[in-house]
């Protein structure tokens, strides 16, 4: 599936020039990492860290047009010795470093890359920049990166942020904070060519959303849609809706029943028959859900036992150009260490693939690759290398299963320190280059920007 800046289905935008943001503007309103697992760092006072938001995935978007950001096959020498399963026909792709973070761009769980209209590549760190509160940054084909706002937290704006941006149709960028705000539970911001603007402060009135982490979508019916960990009528999340102009309505406010979803932590999505879907992790080992977009017809679609399917962390689904709905849970079974699955028309879930740890550890959000083939990464695990921090992976859905990169933090690439600990969404663009981003390792310590490029025949 070809997916766009809103996290749904591509739909060419008009092509309004959001590079004049960069230089960020002024706020109106309306150090050296290191690999290994990474686990629940509480960056604000108030931050969340329920019982299975121990490990935040970032969440994002990924867009599929064509733009100025592929990188030619000429940049760099590919790096040929990507471990490779028995694997039959998946695609080969070899791996590249486009750019390692400065502690000015930001470090730390950063969001992936979103394509806008204008060729160039946005994202979010989660920490680093001017204030240590995280950044917006963008890249454009030479591999330049440019800060477009340095968050400065509470009472200022927000403050690490872990989600993509998202495109409207208004050609300006949107996204939110899961901390920062007068409230400190997070903002709803905007980007555009008079910088950025809180929409949103979250928590402020009684019932408002708490901790927005997951981001947002631009829906089909030009409205935004994102989750809320905590907060509403019974402080258990919901499912909200934001215009542009920053106003919220609640969609579904879990906890009106026994058997609600409860804390989600991943972004809901839109599929083809324009329900949003998503997962949370309660009650018990966690549940798929799906509203209508008024908030009409509210369902728990499954309910994970822990023990078989594992259980979902904060990493949102894809919905496949066929219709189909994938998703990871990056914990649970024994002697897994996450799972790959699909759920059906009937609701049922069937688990692709199982990770031992050799292959992967705690696996971030799947894109399709093309029909019945996923690519993602993990976060850690991986042991073709020693001391390995995550891996890019393929997966067919029959099973077949090719590991394309594993990340090391002893290793070098090229004379520079590995990157490692890749983080947030995978970014499919033309000729079937793969583009995404790690939180830690490389030149600087603050992790950065790889590609991986189809191998010629």
């Amino acid at each position: 599936m070809v997916v766009d800046a809103r996290g749904n289905f591509a739909r060419r935008l008009d092509a309004t020039q959001i590079d004049r943001a960069i230089g960020a503007g002024s706020v109106s309103r309306g150090g050296a990492g290191r690999c290994g697992p990474v686990y629940g760092r509480q960056r604000e006072d108030n931050m969340i860290h329920a019982s299975r938001l121990h490990r935040r995935t970032c969440l994002g978007f990924a867009l599929g047009l064509v733009t100025d950001l592929a990188i030619p096959h000429g940049l760099d020498e590919p790096d040929a010795s990507g471990e490779e399963a028995a694997s039959g026909d998946l695609p080969r792709l070899n791996y590249r470093v486009v750019h390692h973070f400065t502690d000015e761009e930001g470090t730390e769980r950063p969001s992936g890359i979103v394509l806008a209209s204008d060729g160039r590549g946005y994202g979010t760190n989660t920490s680093g920049g001017e204030f240590g509160r995280g950044t917006v940054f963008s890249i454009n084909g030479a591999k330049q990166v440019r800060v477009l706002h340095a968050f400065r937290g509470k009472p200022h704006d927000g403050s690490g942020p872990e989600s993509s941006l998202v495109e409207a149709d208004d050609g300006a960028l949107y996204g939110t904070t899961p901390a920062g705000g007068s409230a400190n539970f997070g903002v709803a911001y905007r980007l555009a060519h008079g910088g950025m603007t809180i929409l949103h402060e979250f928590g402020v009135t009684p019932g408002d959303g708490q901790y927005v982490s997951g981001g947002l979508i631009f829906a089909s019916d030009a409205q935004f849609y994102g989750v809320a960990s905590r907060g509403g009528a019974h402080d258990l999340g919901m499912v909200f809706r934001m215009d542009k102009a920053g106003n919220v309505t609640p969609v579904w406010q879990f906890g009106d029943s026994r058997n609600d979803p409860a804390w989600p932590g991943a972004p809901v999505r839109e599929g083809a028959d324009g329900r949003l879907y998503g997962t949370a992790f309660g009650p018990y080992a966690g549940v798929i859900y799906s509203v209508a977009k008024d908030g009409s017809d509210p369902r728990v679609l499954h309910l994970f036992k822990d023990d078989v399917e594992g259980a979902p962390g904060a990493t949102p689904m894809t919905i496949g150009s066929d219709g189909r709905i994938y998703g990871v849970n990056d914990y649970g079974a024994p002697g897994s260490w996450g799972r790959v699955y699909e759920l059906h028309p009937d609701d049922s879930v069937t688990v692709l693939y199982t990770f031992d740890g050799s292959d992967g550890d705690f696996p971030n959000e799947v894109l399709e690759y093309k029909p019945g083939v996923l690519i993602g990464t993990t976060l850690t695990g991986g042991s073709s290398k020693p001391d390995s921090d995550g891996v890019v992976y393929m997966l067919h859905r029959d099973g077949r299963f090719r590991t394309l990169h594993t990340f090391s933090y002893t290793q070098r690439h090229r004379g520079e320190r590995e990157l490692c600990e890749p983080a947030g969404a995978l970014l499919l663009g033309p000729g079937g280059q793969v583009t995404g981003t790690c939180g830690a390792g490389g030149r600087y310590g603050n992790g950065g920007i790889f590609t991986l490029v189809p191998v010629s025949a």
